[in-house]
């Protein structure tokens, strides 16, 4: 079971799976990444997952522009967005990297997308619920700074060297 699902959503949305839409999703995504306090560079991060999957589910696996419901969920180490849809079946040959393609073969980029999705995040995420739905999960963890930096931290001695120290002298 999808550990978000028991807690409550930060945000939530309905979209229609339609290519059109895409800067609204991109938008919300950004937005409530950053909200959640994410840096720039973490919600660029994630936003792309986001663009990569939206596309994805709009070419491959809801051709029929059906309803994708997005939710996100902020927490204290990282922001999390699942997007939920009904059941189709999806190629997941992409996933495969120990395959080499033949040269005759032509690379679909569209298969790649779900591929380029979870290579930019921290954990991605497909459940299958009840054989009705499907959750596409994509979370990315919070750069949280370390509690000593090392720009904070005072040096030995003012002349960059150890001090130095005397040996102990035994008879």
């Amino acid at each position: 079971m999808n550990p978000a699902s028991s807690a409550a959503p930060t945000s939530m949305m309905q979209i229609t799976a339609h290519k059109p839409f895409l800067p609204v999703v991109l938008a919300f995504v950004e937005t409530i990444s950053l909200a959640s306090g994410l840096t720039k560079t973490e919600a660029f991060k994630l936003t792309l997952a986001s663009e990569e999957l939206f596309l994805h589910l709009c070419r491959v696996v809801i051709p029929a522009k059906g309803m994708i419901e997005i939710r996100c969920f902020g927490r204290d180490y990282s922001v999390q967005i699942d997007f939920s849809c009904p059941m189709t079946p999806f190629n997941m040959q992409a996933f495969n990297l120990a395959v080499k393609p033949k040269p005759d073969e032509a690379i679909r980029f569209e298969d790649m997308r779900l591929l380029l999705a979870s290579r930019s995040v921290n954990r991605f995420k497909i459940e299958q619920i009840l054989r009705t739905a499907c959750i596409y999960s994509s979370s990315r963890i919070k750069n949280i700074p370390s509690r000593n930096p090392q720009h904070l931290r005072k040096p030995i001695c003012q002349t960059g060297y150890l001090p130095y120290r005397h040996p102990i002298r035994t008879k």
